[in-house]
């Protein structure tokens, strides 16, 4: 676990597939994180799937291509993978405090490695959305929670 984030996994017999992975990722705190547009990109802790290291990466004050106000998140891969290609299906989902999802957004047949071994949204979310208590999208502690999946193409 970092200060900010740490990673749950999901036990597989609730997968879609044998080599599906589906985590969890808690990014603690989430209204007092970095709101620098472009400068804040706050990591997972690594977690492994299909036989590679992954990470996610919020920037609660999005990317320089997020618009004003949006919150940006990127799926990575790890280093050390920069010959070794694999097709995957990937969704992340925003979770409300219930667990229950509140946002999907998925991508199917992605190649990795990429440039930049990354594939996400810009704008994912509205920051205001997400903190809106009336949304019931963070916890009462502030966490602010990712469903992970990935799996083969």
């Amino acid at each position: 676990m970092t200060d900010f984030a740490e990673v749950q996994v999901i036990d597989a017999k609730d997968s879609w597939s044998p080599e599906e992975g589906r985590f969890l990722i808690h990014y603690h705190d989430f209204a007092n994180l970095p709101q620098e547009r472009g400068l804040s990109y706050l990591h997972s802790p690594k977690f492994t799937c299909v036989g590679r290291e992954w990470y996610l990466s919020i920037c609660p004050g999005g990317s320089n291509s997020s618009q004003e106000g949006m919150v940006a998140v990127y799926l990575y891969l790890g280093p050390g993978y920069t010959s070794d290609f694999i097709t995957i299906d990937f969704d992340i989902i925003l979770k409300n405090k219930a667990g229950d999802d509140f946002r999907i957004n998925s991508d199917p047949g992605i190649l990795f490695p990429r440039k930049k071994n990354a594939r996400g949204w810009p704008n994912y979310a509205s920051r205001d959305e997400i903190l809106d208590a009336s949304n019931n999208i963070l916890n009462d502690d502030g966490t602010l929670t990712f469903e992970v999946r990935i799996r083969p193409h």
